[in-house]
């Protein structure tokens, strides 16, 4: 089992990902913003993988991605949005490995989780 960092506030979007992702076998932790992820990794909690949303109220996902990293470099990253494509592509710029439009169908971000973290 591996922590997986959810970083959103679309609660749709939180129920799904996370049922899906503990029926998966990860703990899941839930943030409602960049700061707040940021604070919960300078603890020192071992996350495995980083699933962002691009629109947030405090710090941008951009923003959030180039922080990490830059401070996490080889913690993986999913960025969601509802935003346009270029959007999604200067994400994957910044060093998201993933990026998923919203919204996300059923599987779909288990998928992209296996497909980043590989066998674990």
């Amino acid at each position: 089992m591996v922590s997986i960092l959810l970083v959103d506030e679309d609660p749709v979007f939180l129920t799904r990902a996370t049922q899906e992702l503990s029926n998966a076998g990860h703990l899941v932790i839930v943030v409602g913003s960049a700061r707040g992820a940021l604070k919960l990794l300078q603890t020192g909690e071992q996350i495995a993988l980083v699933v962002t949303e691009i629109f947030m109220p405090d710090v941008d996902g951009f923003e959030l991605i180039r922080t990490l990293k830059l401070t996490y470099p080889t913690l993986p990253i999913i960025a969601v949005s509802t935003g346009p494509d270029a959007m999604l592509f200067t994400a994957q710029m910044l060093g998201a490995g993933r990026v998923m439009r919203k919204p996300i169908g059923p599987g779909e971000i288990g998928e992209a989780v296996a497909t980043l973290l590989g066998p674990v």
